[in-house]
């Protein structure tokens, strides 16, 4: 009789999360009649000779006019003329402001203002929009993608060491003092940066689509990533720290990326057993740093990559961890497989004379001739397993669990020295 023992592994995955960066898990609604986000007066916010203001919007509604829609706004002039702003609205339509100065002269040389074509932003989907200048020429941006340029060298206009006007995001500063210039935001606004500096095409491109570390930017000067997710206070992650009040807007789940990392799972054989080679691969391929380890056998190669050939060394329960990081987040993903050693996977018999049974835990060879024999087991490599002499009718026992997986040979011979030979495997 062949009895084949199958193989039961059992693999779960499951997700412990190490994360150096937040998921992406709120945005702000604004109701473009009355909602906004009011950050102070952030003197430190005050760059004059470059800035990059970036964000995400999902616009519900344009109004008319392509200013009248503010995303972020530190400009005003009731009580003199100063700041920037970034802003959208005619036919999706993005415009940039700043108020301008010459190198030589603190005074005002009034706007300079660099608008997108019209439809460059579409409503009820999110948009990445940036504007940038570099002391010599104001762009604007759309997905990481340069819209429209205008030359203007020179910097940005300030009355004085303090700002006239407060940080607003979703409304502009004027309103304050002058109602009808409001312009409110209608829509969504998430992850707000704006920097001392002008940001290339391809930096905001490398990280509009994650969370960015603020720590150690090179002068980023306010990051409010709105995953506050409730009550009324806005977070600046930057090194201002500043705090901002939400004044009648909402929370929404409704966001642009999902932030963080998350690996998606471990793929390969689980349907394993003891000094078996097995391969793994993780999701997603690619990223900055794979850290293995393993339980209950060894790693081969592939450390620090993420594909990984394994040995398991052992019965029982194997575990593989990995830690994947994109260089801002990371995400580890713990898989188990149980691996029990299995029985005889065929057997060879080579005369009536020698009878070969198994059970659940070992096999059997019995002497069915009236004269004594003597038998013998090796393993794959030529080593003696078990040697005996068999009596007539007499029998010899292998226990399973003291085999290692491979193949095996046997022979016994009379003492009419007849010899019998087979093998048999054990997976």
């Amino acid at each position: 009789m062949k009895k084949i023992t199958l193989l039961f592994a059992m693999f779960i995955g499951s997700k412990m999360f190490a994360q150096l960066c937040d998921a992406n898990s709120s945005s702000i609604t604004f109701n473009g009649s009355g909602s906004y986000v009011d950050l102070g007066s952030a003197n430190a916010v005050m760059p004059d000779s470059a800035v990059t203001i970036e964000a995400w919007i999902n616009p519900a509604a344009f109004a008319t006019n392509v200013w009248q829609n503010s995303i972020v706004n530190k400009d005003g002039w009731g009580s003199g003329e100063e700041g920037f702003a970034l802003r959208c609205g005619g036919n999706g339509v993005l415009s940039f402001v700043i108020c301008a100065r010459t190198f030589a002269s603190t005074t005002s040389l009034s706007w300079r203002e660099v608008k997108s074509p019209t439809g460059s932003i579409p409503l009820n989907t999110w948009s990445h929009v940036a504007g940038v200048f570099d002391g010599d020429t104001l762009r604007c941006y759309v997905n990481g993608v340069q819209k429209a340029t205008f030359g203007f060298t020179g910097m940005i206009k300030w009355v004085s060491a303090t700002s006239l006007y407060d940080l607003m995001i979703g409304r502009c500063p004027q309103g304050l003092t002058t109602s009808s210039e409001n312009r409110y935001f209608n829509g969504n606004i998430d992850e707000v940066r704006i920097w001392e500096r002008a940001l290339s095409a391809s930096e905001l491109q490398a990280n509009m689509n994650n969370h960015i570390n603020a720590a150690g930017q090179n002068r980023l000067l306010t990051y409010c990533r709105f995953n506050e997710n409730t009550g009324a206070v806005v977070n600046d992650l930057s090194s201002q720290a500043l705090s901002g009040v939400a004044y009648s807007t909402s929370w929404s789940p409704s966001v642009p990326f999902a932030g963080g990392l998350q690996l998606s799972g471990v793929t390969g054989n689980f349907n394993s057993s003891p000094m078996s080679t097995e391969t793994y691969v993780v999701s997603p391929s690619g990223l900055q740093s794979y850290a293995w380890s393993i339980g209950n056998g060894s790693i081969l190669s592939g450390q620090n990559n993420d594909t990984i050939t394994v040995v398991w060394v052992g019965s029982g329960s194997g575990s593989l961890t990995v830690v994947g990081s994109d260089g801002a987040c990371a995400d580890t993903l713990v898989s188990n497989v149980t691996i029990t050693p299995v029985g005889i996977n065929s057997i060879d018999k080579s005369a009536k004379a020698l009878s070969i049974a198994q059970t659940d835990d070992r096999i059997t060879f019995t002497n069915n001739t009236s004269s004594s024999m003597n038998a013998q087991v090796y393993n794959s490599i030529g080593m003696l397993v078990k040697s005996t002499r068999m009596g007539s009718n007499a029998s010899m026992e292998l226990k399973l669990d003291e085999l290692s997986p491979g193949v095996y040979v046997y022979s016994a011979s009379s003492e009419n020295n007849k010899m019998i030979t087979g093998k048999f495997i054990k997976r």
